[in-house]
């Protein structure tokens, strides 16, 4: 096996299977991509999370909206009806 100049690395054979460990310059720059691709996924999630929460705590508003006309409209039928049979 061929070893680059600024890497170790050490083999372990296990059921037929090749494990390589890494350090080294290489490994770090690929574990920070990793790192700071990680941390841009979990700050998009949190974004959508917000999102989310904003679209529900809005639907919710939206439906209380609703459900209070709702009321009120019921409210005014029955009235009318009552003055209508009279």
């Amino acid at each position: 096996m061929k070893y680059s100049d600024s890497e170790f690395e050490r083999e372990t054979k296990s059921a037929g299977e090749v494990h390589t460990f890494s350090t080294g310059p290489r490994r770090v720059k690929k574990e920070k991509k990793q790192s700071v691709r990680a941390k841009w996924v979990h700050e998009k999630l949190i974004h959508e999370l917000e999102e989310e929460r904003h679209l529900r705590l809005q639907s919710e508003k939206r439906l209380q909206e609703v459900t209070l006309e709702s009321e009120r409209s019921r409210i005014q039928m029955r009235g009318l009806q009552q003055q209508f049979s009279r």
